[in-house]
């Protein structure tokens, strides 16, 4: 895990002198305000045990209130309202912050605790912590750690924040069971019986720990930016929306998006769109101005996912006899000086499982060979830019309207100059 540098954590300090604000974590489900209501679940760990233990308190992003960067000086912990705890001290007890490289509600998960911290981890408190004894009220009062080292969390880059507690022991039961909610875009996951093991064993999806943090809005300039969709094949357009925060009143002053991380200037817009033609990974960095504070750079390292080129054959159905076909263009087989587009009407038990080329071979499918090669011609084609398959053939409704009801599935094949194979596509299934 890093640490922030003496100079970051200066610069915290600094800038914590602003108002500040609470919330709650997780913050509802909708109309509960857990800073003054009971949360609905409970649990022993990790203040009401005599073992070891470790977990993170993992918070979606939407469950912040702030929408800019803020600067979390003090974290809150509570016992379950109604339970009656011994109290005392938890003497080796550790709190850790950090955003997360996961996005567990999308349907990510990991248990290797580093694995998912970003390298913003920072540990902002290590001392004790003490519960008092005797019964606690609904909803409990809260127990208030000051941080050691304040924690820059900015939720505008959507970014899960993890709030990772060690109770290292030796440990007493000090507050019976701990305040849990359940319902929220958040989950827990951890180790019952150990502060040192590296990997989570027990873990709940949708329940967490209830916490409040108070914060104070930071100050500067911090560049930040989405981007939808993140993944899909070639060629892929993604929209890039700023989320830059500025407390410049003049607001941010320019833009510079670098698509690729080539060190070009792609764009100079707020909020740009770019079309990624070749598959592979993209890593995008955007460098935002204003005028008063240095230049921010936010680099997200492979952000974009641009997978193969898929051939796709569209009808509207119903009899229409109407045909779209979007082969893999120029770029996506630079091998490629022609090739067929193979049809058959008799159709493979799955799409693909066909034995020639993933297609079962009709008399459709013999015909193409013996077409004449030509541009743009889709069954049997020459490379020509701009034609098919560099773009969609497109076949207007009623022409193959003799075909109604029938399924045919398409595969193209790419051959280069010496006639060698270039490519094989998919198979693609359309029915008139």
């Amino acid at each position: 895990m890093k640490i922030r540098s003496i100079a970051t954590a200066a610069f915290l300090v600094g800038a914590a002198a602003h108002a500040q604000f609470s919330q709650a974590l997780p913050n509802g489900p909708a109309a509960v305000n857990l800073l003054t209501a009971e949360g609905n679940s409970s649990s022993a760990y990790p203040f009401g045990t005599v073992n070891p233990n470790m977990w993170h308190w993992n918070y979606d992003s939407t469950n912040f209130v702030a929408a800019f960067p803020i600067i979390i000086n003090a974290v809150s912990f509570r016992a379950n309202g109604g339970s009656a705890g011994t109290g005392g001290t938890l003497p080796n007890f550790e709190v850790t912050m950090a955003s997360s490289i996961i996005n567990w509600s999308a349907g990510v998960s990991g248990t290797v605790y580093s694995s998912v911290m970003d390298v913003d981890t920072t540990v902002v408190y290590s001392g004790s912590i003490t519960f008092p004894a005797g019964p606690h009220t609904t909803p409990a009062a809260w127990v208030t750690l000051p941080l050691q080292t304040p924690f820059l969390y900015n939720p505008t880059l959507g970014k899960d924040f993890i709030l990772q507690i060690k109770s290292s022991g030796p440990n007493t039961a000090v507050a019976a069971n701990v305040d849990l909610h359940s319902g929220a875009q958040a989950q827990r996951y951890g180790s019952q019986t150990s502060a040192t093991l590296t990997a989570a064993n027990f873990g709940n999806t949708g329940i967490v720990g209830v916490c409040k943090i108070d914060y104070t809005p930071a100050t500067g300039l911090y560049s930040g930016f989405n981007s939808t969709p993140v993944s899909g094949p070639a060629p892929l357009t993604v929209q890039f929306t700023s989320t830059t925060f500025t407390s410049d009143p003049g607001g941010v002053t320019s833009y510079a998006w670098d698509f690729q991380n080539d060190g070009i200037v792609d764009s100079n817009l707020p909020n740009p769109s770019h079309t990624y033609y070749s598959p592979g990974s993209y890593s995008v960095a955007l460098t935002t101005t204003d005028a008063t504070n240095p230049p921010s750079t936010l680099l997200k390292p492979n952000a974009i996912n641009v997978l193969q080129y898929v051939l796709s054959a569209v009808t509207s159905g119903s009899g229409v006899g109407d045909l779209t076909l979007t082969g893999i263009p120029i770029l996506g087989s630079p091998g490629s000086a022609s090739g067929y587009t193979f049809i058959s009407f008799s159709l493979a038990p799955t799409i693909g499982s066909g034995p020639f080329f993933g297609i079962v071979p009709d008399a459709a499918s013999w015909a193409s060979i013996s077409y004449v090669e030509a541009p743009g011609f889709p069954l049997h084609y020459t490379v020509v830019p701009g034609l098919y398959p560099d773009s969609p053939f497109v076949v207007p409704p009623g022409t193959l309207s003799s075909f109604a009801g029938f399924g045919v599935d398409f595969v193209q094949v790419g051959l280069t100059p010496a006639f060698g194979l270039a490519f094989v596509s998919n198979v693609s299934r359309a029915t008139f």
